[in-house]
């Protein structure tokens, strides 16, 4: 999902940033020099007759298209940062119109207030009762085409985004289906699963056939899940659950399990996401029957908290990290929202924030 930073507005809207201001205003400049000449050549041949009523002519047109551009192009602007394309086109679209609009009116009466009563002797008065709507005609027209420009720019500019946060997300997802694709079939993984399994299958033979059940549902899950953005809690947990007995069975009593949550299908989370969490914890954490691991999940202010007392392995882990950063990738990439974590001596805690319809 996509999320704007604007820093100083204020400064943006009036004046650019970085200096931006002073090189709009003079390329406009040189445009609209082009523009006024060819406009005074084709609406105003009889002013070629009188060199002081083509510079006044000249001058007026000018002055209509800096403000025009200077105005509408700030402010279209402006409207980008508000209204995002991507999540509202038509509103977006129907508001720029409807307000370059009483843009082009307000800048034309402007206009016309300042250089009437200079040149003509006439009044705030007469500027207001002279003004027809063949003033505005030419303005409107020019203020509209404008707006097109600024949004199509706006909406390609937009839609270049979008592309590359999806990209960006696609990375994300593909990286979590390596994550957790690797950490299951990984020769420890595969290595101490047949361990406990060819133990079981001489003491336990229906406990054994169980867990060979419960590790096919996790390879199931797994692919089942792997394309998905967000899935259910209650999907999430069933996976969660299959893998857990794989874990049990192998530590015993000296891996507690405590789940607290209600699971509800409006409820959504980023898949597999509680079961990496888990296997960070088992991973990290030395399990003993006297200091056994204890992991707790349980919903508390719009999270899922992932906790667990801290016994720190005394030896090497393998791993950077890389799992809990892709969880948080995927969380900002999909919902805009970030994960927390809480680390002190004796637990450490993940919180997933929980996405709603």
């Amino acid at each position: 999902m996509i999320s704007t930073v604007v820093k100083n507005n204020r400064t943006d809207f009036f004046f650019g940033s970085d200096n931006s201001f002073l090189k709009t205003f003079i390329k406009a400049l040189f445009v609209n020099t082009i523009i006024s000449v060819i406009i005074l050549l084709i609406t105003c041949p009889r002013c070629l007759e009188s060199w002081s009523e083509a510079l006044v002519y000249f001058l007026v047109s000018l002055v209509y298209g800096q403000s025009l551009y200077l105005g509408m192009s700030n402010w279209n602007s402006f409207l980008s940062r508000r209204i995002s394309w991507l999540h509202a086109p038509w509103k977006s679209l129907w508001i720029a119109l409807f307000s370059n609009s009483i843009l082009v009116i307000i800048i034309v009466y402007i206009i016309n207030l300042a250089y009437r009563p200079l040149l003509y002797d006439c009044d705030f008065t007469c500027v207001f009762n002279s003004l027809g709507i063949g003033e505005f005609v030419i303005p409107l027209f020019i203020g509209l085409f404008i707006t097109a420009i600024f949004q199509a720019a706006d909406f390609l500019n937009v839609w270049k985004k979008s592309l590359v946060e999806t990209e960006k997300y696609k990375n994300a997802q593909l990286a979590a289906q390596y994550q957790t694709l690797n950490s299951q079939v990984n020769p420890h993984f595969l290595f101490n699963s047949l361990n406990v399994l060819s133990t079981l299958v001489k003491k336990n033979p229906d406990k054994a056939e169980k867990f060979i059940h419960q590790l096919s549902n996790v390879y199931r899950n797994v692919l089942d899940v792997r394309n998905e953005e967000l899935i259910s809690i209650k999907q999430e947990l069933e996976t969660l659950k299959a893998y857990m007995f794989l874990i049990e069975t192998r530590f015993g009593d000296r891996i507690k399990m405590d789940i607290q949550i209600d699971p509800k299908e409006v409820e959504y989370i980023a898949p597999l996401s509680l079961q990496m969490l888990v296997e960070n914890a088992v991973k990290h954490n030395a399990a003993t029957l006297k200091n056994p691991l204890t992991i707790q999940i349980y919903e508390d202010n719009d999270f899922w908290w992932i906790k667990n007392n801290r016994k720190p392995m005394t030896g090497p882990v393998d791993g950077k990290g890389m799992g809990l950063e892709n969880i948080r990738q995927r969380y900002q990439l999909a919902t805009g929202k970030e994960i927390i974590i809480r680390e002190q001596e004796d637990f450490y805690a993940v919180g997933l924030p929980v996405v709603r319809d």
